[in-house]
């Protein structure tokens, strides 16, 4: 055996990671790095959210009580106090989209610090630095699988009838989860080391819920104008209104589900290749 042979022999059994040398990893040795840690992707997340709310009485349970605070205060300001048109069943109507916008929001407010929460493992176990994006996802979309849930029972409360439509559910969910990691790896390249923007997104969230018709209907006010195309590239407008169709069963305009379908293909893919840009400065 040569002394070739030898060092091969013990790299393999004790499978080292290939060093790249004044250069980086391609794209497939990048996701086979990542893919090697999938059981730590998936059981720490999950981890993390058992003990997240341990000391709280209500545990884990706020996680779908938040929202429906959410729901029942605007429905006693706007179907209530100041009863406006949401269609003939308001309550569902706002159900569907606080529980629709917030899955989304917190993909990409929370992504902000989901690369420094990571560093310490990546400087210890030489992660890829596309380990904290990918376990923040793991970890939202764990936790909002109960709200799935929780949205479909109040909507069908309210009078909506389970219809063939609830069956394309989990490839809307699966559709919002591939959106959010897109957003969660575009806002964690650009949020490392910028205190502006992390302290900006409560505000730039709270333009876009108002400007999402999460709380009220946009199509009577827009449909017609020259700036209804505004409101469909919007994606949060475009994946909330599809998510309320399938569920309630309401029409819904071609140009917002094809905003909504390209939102949610090709922003993983420009999130991913902007995320990777940043290499360098995960670990500094």
């Amino acid at each position: 055996m040569t002394v070739d042979d030898a060092h091969h022999t013990q790299a393999h059994e004790f499978d080292v990671e290939p060093i790249v040398i004044g250069g980086r990893l391609s794209h497939r040795q990048y996701f086979q790095q990542t893919f090697r840690h999938r059981d730590f992707l998936i059981r720490y997340p999950i981890s993390v959210l058992r003990a997240k709310n341990r000391e709280a009485l209500l545990g884990i349970a706020w996680e779908v009580i938040n929202p429906l605070l959410l729901v029942g205060t605007w429905w006693i300001i706007r179907g209530v106090v100041f009863p406006r048109s949401g269609g003939d069943n308001y309550l569902a109507f706002l159900i569907v989209g606080i529980f629709a916008y917030q899955y989304m929001q917190r993909f990409v407010v929370t992504a902000a610090n989901a690369v420094d929460r990571s560093q310490n493992l990546m400087l210890s176990f030489n992660f890829p630095a596309l380990v904290g994006p990918v376990q923040h996802t793991v970890s939202t979309f764990v936790s909002n699988i109960p709200n799935v849930v929780i949205m479909l029972l109040f909507v069908w409360t309210t009078g909506v009838t389970p219809a063939g439509w609830w069956l394309l559910v989990p490839i809307l969910v699966i559709g919002q989860t591939a959106f959010g990691l897109g957003g969660a790896l575009l806002l964690a390249r650009f949020s490392v080391g910028n205190v502006d923007l992390k302290n900006a997104l409560p505000f730039i969230f709270r333009l876009l819920f108002y400007a999402s018709g999460v709380i009220f209907p946009l199509e009577d006010r827009i449909r017609g104008k020259a700036i209804a195309w505004l409101f469909d590239l919007n994606p949060f407008y475009a994946i909330t209104s599809t998510a309320r169709a399938v569920v309630m069963d309401t029409p819904l305009h071609l140009a917002t589900v094809l905003s909504a379908t390209g939102w949610i293909i090709m922003l993983p893919v420009c999130g991913y290749v902007v995320f990777r840009t940043g290499d360098h400065r995960y670990v500094d």
